[in-house]
C-alpha cells in the first residue's frame, strides 16, 4: 500500500523569521497548532494503513477515531478562541477548514469502522473515503500557503521550512 500523506507534510511546518508584532505572535500560533495536527493525521494514516481487519482491531481504531475527534476538537476550539490581527482573517479560516477536515475524516472513518460490527469491507470504504478526502486536500494545502505568505508579506516577516 501507499504511504498516504495527508493536509501537513508539505510546507506547514513553516515558522516566521525576523521582526516582533502581533501578526508574528499569531503566525507563530497557527504554525504550532497546525504542527500539532501532524501527529493525529499520522494516527489516522496508520489506522487507514492498518491491514489488520478484524473486530477486534475495529474496536481498537473506534476508540482510537474518538480520541482523535476530541483532541482535534478541542484545539480547533482553541484555534477558534484565538485573537486574530487586522487582514489575518483569511488566512486563520483556511488553518480552521484543515482542522474541520480532519474532524470530518475522523467521524467519517469512526461510522465506516463500527466498532460493533465490523468487517473487512468496512475497513476497506473507510481507506477509499480517506483517499478521496486526502486527494482534495491538495487545494486546501496549497490554500493555505498562500494565505500565510499573503499574510506575512503584508506585515512584513519572511517565512522559512523548518529543517
Amino acid at each position: 500500500m501507499k504511504k498516504t500523506n495527508l493536509i501537513l507534510g508539505i510546507a506547514l511546518s513553516i515558522v516566521a523569521v525576523s521582526c516582533s508584532n502581533k501578526a508574528l505572535d499569531y503566525n507563530n500560533k497557527i504554525v504550532k497548532y497546525d504542527n500539532d495536527i501532524a501527529p493525529i493525521i499520522e494516527k489516522l494514516n496508520s489506522i487507514v494503513l492498518s491491514e489488520d481487519t478484524t473486530a477486534a482491531a475495529a474496536a481498537t481504531y473506534g476508540t482510537q477515531l474518538d480520541s482523535l475527534t476530541k483532541v482535534t476538537e478541542t484545539k480547533l476550539a482553541e484555534i477558534n478562541k484565538m485573537e486574530v490581527p487586522k487582514g489575518g482573517e483569511k488566512m486563520h479560516n483556511t488553518f480552521v477548514k484543515e482542522y474541520e477536515v480532519v474532524i470530518s475524516m475522523c467521524k467519517n472513518m469512526a461510522t465506516l469502522i463500527d466498532r460493533n460490527k465490523a468487517t473487512p469491507e468496512d475497513k476497506l470504504a473507510a481507506k477509499d473515503a480517506f483517499d478521496k478526502t486526502q486527494e482534495s486536500t491538495t487545494a486546501l494545502v496549497e490554500e493555505m500557503k498562500a494565505e500565510q505568505l499573503a499574510f506575512a508579506k503584508a506585515n512584513n516577516f519572511k517565512l522559512e521550512r523548518e529543517k
